[in-house]
């Protein structure tokens, strides 16, 4: 994913923060899709905090 104001791999940011991210790209698509779905409208910051926060700490998570 790329935006097409981004000049460089760490276009706007202070320098030093070019690193690698996401471990896995599954990670960064999932990122992706969750801002998206936030875009729409479909909840807000509060409501996925609370239901990722609910996910990782339920038993062999």
């Amino acid at each position: 994913m790329s935006r097409p104001e981004a000049k460089g791999s760490a276009a706007g940011l202070p320098a030093g923060l070019d690193a690698q991210v996401f471990a896995e790209p599954w990670q960064a698509e999932a990122f992706a899709m969750t801002v998206a779905l936030h875009d729409k409208g479909l909840f807000s910051w509060g409501e996925w905090a609370d239901a990722l926060s609910a996910e990782v700490k339920k038993p062999g998570a």
